[in-house]
């Protein structure tokens, strides 16, 4: 009997995206061997290979030391022997140029085997990203690195995000992972508040991603930090790898897994603030375009009881269906399907009976027996967490 958790009734309804970009991209990436690369440059599909718009600025610990020059992209580790590699970011930043067609810069510090915790010791070289590890530091040389690209950087330049793909090296520590990469994100934003003089960056977005099922070194424990940081800062987001391939070390992506974590990174980045309208009213539903369904939570083995590998395989089959939308119907569903929701990049509306009537009025209108459902209960519309009614 084949399970189906959605219903199959496809929906066409108007969506506007507003892509205009006035200012000059940034983008920084930071982290350890899935960041850095491992993929060998023979894997890298022919429709990746064009970078015209990217230039970079790339440094590795004690493997390279990164000056404030940038040069023009071309996929490389510094790692000696793997050379000709590539990773998931080579994906982002041929995706970003066909968005933008407009140069744009990269400031990269990535090395593999690195942890932020001090206490694990096998940490490539003794290099960490606490900025408690002194002169091995890679978090301190990361902002160093920052500092001196700066002056070279056009004038009108934006910082869109950081890109963070790191964890594995923190596995001995993983009950402290979330203080501290919280640590490591609010050092760098108020570094570069600092140092740009503009108090935005004190909020700089995040995009993280997860690991694949198989890792030999993915720890749930750190995967759940990934998710209350995404819970508890707006400007955190989550993308979900857990069901990526990897190269036989059973450790880092391979040319599929790395393709598809660069398409999901870069649909993230899309969904970042200015690039997508706010979610604040009812004019937003309207002008959505794309393809939904109903979602049900039903299994014919264990009925009501879904579990987060059956809802990411499903999420999965729709994203290959070209399914970006969900009405849940007509029931809350549990906080995890949302965050799974949101790293996947799904618009979700929740749909109560009676109280869906009301969910635009004025708090003020909303009858007395349906108002705490929409304090307990609230809609949502990602990749913006929450409707919000005026």
């Amino acid at each position: 009997m084949k399970r189906l958790l959605f219903s199959i009734s496809l929906a066409i309804v108007p969506l506007t995206f507003c892509f205009a970009q006035q200012n000059v991209p940034v983008i920084l990436v930071a982290g350890q061997s899935n960041a850095d690369g491992r993929v060998p440059l023979s894997d890298l599909p022919d429709e990746f290979k064009t970078f015209e718009y990217c230039q970079w600025s790339y440094g590795s610990g004690d493997f390279e030391t990164a000056t404030g020059h940038f040069s023009p992209f071309c996929p490389r580790v510094a790692k000696p022997g793997i050379e000709m590699s590539w990773g998931f970011d080579a994906v982002v930043y041929h995706l970003l140029g066909q968005q933008w067609q407009q140069p744009f810069y990269v400031i990269k510090q990535t090395m593999g085997g690195t942890a932020i915790d001090t206490t694990c010791v096998h940490s490539t070289h003794g290099w960490f990203w606490s900025p408690d590890a002194g002169e091995k530091s890679l978090l301190k040389a990361f902002c160093r690195q920052i500092d001196a690209c700066l002056p070279h950087l056009p004038k009108d330049y934006d910082i869109k995000c950081l890109i963070w793909h790191q964890g594995e090296s923190d596995q001995p520590a993983a009950d402290r992972y979330y203080d501290n990469l919280k640590d490591v994100i609010t050092y760098v934003r108020q570094h570069l508040a600092e140092a740009t003089g503009k108090s935005r960056y004190a909020t700089l977005p995040v995009v993280c991603g997860t690991f694949a099922k198989g890792s030999r070194q993915g720890s749930p424990k750190v995967v759940e930090a990934l998710y209350k940081l995404q819970r508890d800062d707006d400007n955190f987001h989550v993308v979900e790898a857990n069901d990526l391939s990897l190269l036989n070390d059973q450790l880092h992506f391979d040319a599929k897994g790395a393709v598809a974590l660069g398409h999901r990174v870069f649909q993230r980045i899309m969904n970042l603030p200015p690039n997508i309208w706010p979610v604040t009213d009812k004019s937003l539903i309207k002008s959505l375009n794309g393809e939904g369904v109903n979602a049900h939570s039903t299994d014919p083995y264990t009925v009501k009881v879904i579990s987060d590998d059956l809802t990411l395989k499903d999420m999965r089959m729709m994203k290959e269906a070209s399914v970006n939308y969900m009405r849940l119907s007509h029931y809350p569903r549990e906080p995890r399907f949302y965050e799974l929701a949101d790293s996947l990049g799904f618009y979700l509306v929740d749909v109560m009976p009676e109280v869906v009537k009301h969910m635009f009025a004025p708090a003020a209108s909303v009858p007395a027996p349906f108002r705490p459902f929409f304090t307990q209960y609230d809609t949502y519309l990602l990749p913006y967490k929450k409707i919000t009614r005026q």
